[in-house]
């Protein structure tokens, strides 16, 4: 009667003996189940393996069985098998045999105190195996226990040589593990595979319990869950893991012909890969693919044509709106190009939309050189320019007023005052205004300033005749364009005709000087 006096700790596998027990016998039980071939299975008192949460049961012969009071039971990590072998001392070599079904040898390179290999011959307390293990042989299993204080190693080999799992699925052998029988998982032990010697081969480090599995391999996508791409784009998935037997699938089904570990995707849908070899079979997580139309993109409305150093100012409505731009003087979002560098070049429109889908649209703009400032010479009443090229338009001004706008170099002035010209070239560039040219010396009212000379009929639509009968002299009277060129010089006492059929319409001047007064009239030519 023990009283009040409870035992205060973690206890299993009790065996009590009215004997000393030897060392050998000692060594022999300490991993193995008790049983009558024990030297002194007579002496056995009582014998509690506490495989009962309530009531200790005595499993020696004397049936002494007692009442667990107050005591709280735990799943039991001790190292205990049907059979076991031992070593003490020494580099160790053991082997055990699970009839002819199989046998494990475990060898050590370094000198270990104790170790203990022992068989446990019916299923362990769980089989929970994860993912990666597709079976166990869970009818025996296999165990080592080390006493070691110091770093140790030993090598195993698991011979599958009778076991029909091993024998139809040999590539996918491997050992499933766990320390002892407090685990709660069997993992897979990435044991290699020698078909050729049929045993399944790891180094450990711990003590150890291990049995046969199929530890299948998974398939392993390079991709995996929602891919977006664009327009053509192609997906290609590939298992980065080692499978045979493969199969792709789409919402129709298997695909025909797909059946290898990489698959191209050129279509939106649900893709997924299995893959099986012997019993081993598994099915990957779905890719969904989903390609996106490419977006249409316009740049918008722009002139192609811009002059040096020109501030463009675009009407631009891009779609879709929300892009960027790219080019000379350009960047972002913004669109306010500064031309200076004269040229042919192209200007981009990028558009991004929401699923990643990039398209550009292109402009291409020629910039095109200012004409120089244009540099007045006179000569009297006849103003001329350098000149800027063919093609170019030159626009008269007189104190800031437009008065002419030609081609030609020269214009002839009507009125004093201050003379500018602004050129401008084929391409639409114009100069800066030039310096002005002031003119005077012209009589007050060119048109009206002697009626001696008259000029009829005007406007006129074939000839012009020039009368001054009244002046008693004999003047020559020149036909000049408007431009002050001579067209036609004429002599007489009291009049000249002109015959204007072979010009064109517009305005032209009848010129003469009398006694050093130049006398100038407009006639239009219809």
């Amino acid at each position: 009667n023990g009283g009040t006096r409870y035992f205060d700790g973690t206890i299993d596998e009790v065996r009590i003996w009215n004997t000393a027990i030897s060392q050998t016998a000692i060594q022999d039980y300490m991993c193995k189940k008790l049983d009558p071939t024990h030297p002194h299975f007579g002496a056995l008192v009582a014998h509690y393996p506490f495989d009962n949460p309530n009531t200790l049961t005595d499993n020696s012969p004397n049936g002494h069985n007692l009442s667990n009071v107050s005591a709280t039971s735990t799943v039991s990590g001790a190292a205990i098998g049907d059979e076991s072998v031992h070593q003490y001392g020494g580099v160790y070599d053991l082997s055990l045999a699970y009839s002819t079904i199989d046998s494990i040898h475990v060898q050590s390179s370094n000198t270990i105190s104790t170790i203990h290999l022992y068989r446990v011959d019916v299923s362990p307390n769980t089989i929970n195996a994860s993912s990666t293990i597709d079976s166990m042989d869970y009818s025996h299993y296999y165990g080592v226990y080390v006493g070691a204080t110091a770093s140790y190693n030993y090598s195993m080999a698991y011979n599958y040589y009778g076991n029909p799992m091993g024998l139809t699925n040999a590539s996918n052998l491997n050992l499933a593990g766990r320390t002892d029988a407090s685990a709660t998982l069997w993992n897979p032990q990435g044991a290699s595979v020698n078909q050729a010697t049929t045993t399944v081969n790891k180094t450990f480090n711990n003590r150890s319990e291990v049995m046969l599995a199929i530890a299948c391999k998974q398939i392993n996508l390079s991709t995996s869950g929602t891919q977006n791409l664009c327009g053509n784009e192609t997906l290609t998935v590939s298992d980065q893991a080692t499978n045979i037997n493969y199969q792709w699938h789409d919402a129709n089904g298997p695909i025909p012909s797909e059946t290898n570990a990489s698959y191209t995707i050129t279509a939106s849908g649900d893709y997924f890969l299995t893959a099986n070899e012997g019993t081993c079979v598994d099915t990957s997580a779905t890719i969904n693919v989903a390609i996106n139309p490419i977006p249409s993109v316009d740049f918008g409305t722009l002139g192609n044509t811009f002059c040096q150093n020109d501030v463009a100012t675009p009407i631009l409505n891009p779609t879709p709106a929300g892009g960027t731009y790219s080019g000379p003087g350009i960047s972002g979002t913004d669109f306010n190009p500064s031309m200076t560098a004269v040229g042919t070049h192209t200007l981009y429109y990028d558009y991004t939309d929401a699923n990643g889908c990039s398209n550009v649209d292109s402009l291409e703009v020629n910039v095109y050189a200012q004409p120089a400032t244009p540099v007045i010479s006179a000569t009297g009443d006849i103003l001329c320019v350098n000149s800027s090229g063919t093609g170019t338009i030159y626009e008269w001004s007189l104190d800031g007023t437009s008065v002419f706008t030609g081609a030609d170099t020269c214009y002839t002035a009507l009125a004093n005052g201050n003379y500018t010209v602004v050129a401008t070239s084929p391409e639409g560039c114009s100069s800066t205004a030039s310096s002005p040219q002031t003119v005077s010396g012209i009589g007050i009212d060119e048109i009206y300033l002697n009626d001696a000379i008259s000029v009829s009929p005007n406007p006129t639509k074939e000839s012009i005749v020039v009368q001054f009968e009244e002046l008693n002299t004999e003047l020559t009277i020149a036909l000049r364009d408007i431009h002050g060129r001579l067209l036609e010089r004429k002599t007489g006492t009291t009049q000249v005709t002109f015959n204007l059929n072979k010009f064109e319409t517009g305005v032209y001047l009848i010129e003469s000087d009398v006694n050093g007064q130049r006398i100038v009239k407009r006639i239009i030519k219809e």
